[in-house]
């Protein structure tokens, strides 16, 4: 079991191809009170918790990349976010997406992602 701080979601700290998972935790920061969507581009299993809450949970090994979305309504602020993802055998990808009021959709930018909850504020 490794542990380190990355500033986006990468799967590049794998010591193998196959058969490993990630659990990516932090904080993210959104700017206006609203509905967010987000959604993961994945290869095999990816879930997404906001606080105590699971935006989405797509689990099973699939031979090519699939999409899973969800949406949440968040204040403005910090949150915690748990990002679990997991490879099995083949391709391998993740990328994760948000949109949400005033913001079309886009990869989460490393900018909205906080990993140390006291340089940056208070948590929702």
């Amino acid at each position: 079991r490794k542990t380190g701080t990355l500033r986006n979601f990468s799967l590049s700290p794998r010591d193998t191809n196959e058969m490993f998972g990630f659990r990516y935790t932090g904080y993210i920061r959104v700017p206006r009170t609203g509905v967010y969507t987000f959604r993961a581009h994945s290869d095999d299993g990816t879930a997404l918790w906001i606080g105590d809450q699971n935006v989405f949970w797509s689990v099973g090994q699939s031979p090519k990349a699939t999409d899973s979305w969800g949406q949440i309504a968040l204040q403005a602020g910090l949150h915690p976010l748990t990002v679990g993802y997991f490879q099995a055998y083949g391709p391998m990808t993740l990328e994760m997406f948000v949109s949400g009021p005033g913001m079309p959709e886009r990869r989460i930018p490393d900018g909205m992602l906080v990993h140390d909850r006291a340089a940056h504020g208070t948590t929702r």
